[in-house]
């Protein structure tokens, strides 16, 4: 039951589709100092041209709730991951991840 459920899940991310995540970033939340796993879901600007990334951030391990985010382009980094392993890490709760915590996975 768990491993359809979570197959599901990593489809309907990582399919490619309309629905589907763009990136994967980090952003410092809930508060400076702490690193969060986001999925950018789209993105907008401002009446100054500000550009924004509307982020999911989901909760581990049920990746289905989650939090919805707007948040300043230069404030996220984008990461050299795909959606898939950003769900992978999510829903494992960090057990299946790059074993390496460093800015070696963001990309330049």
């Amino acid at each position: 039951m768990i491993y359809t459920t979570s197959k599901q899940i990593i489809e309907s991310i990582s399919g490619g589709g309309a629905h589907s995540f763009e990136k994967v970033v980090y952003i410092e939340y809930p508060r400076k100092g702490m690193w969060t796993l986001g999925f950018v879901t789209s993105e907008s600007t401002n009446q100054t041209n500000e550009e924004f990334y509307h982020l999911f951030v989901p909760t581990t391990p049920n990746p289905t709730s989650g939090f919805l985010l707007f948040i300043k382009e230069k404030d996220a980094k984008i990461l050299d991951m795909t959606p898939e392993e950003g769900a992978k890490m999510i829903i494992s709760g960090g057990m299946v991840s790059s074993s390496e915590n460093s800015d070696k996975n963001i990309k330049k």
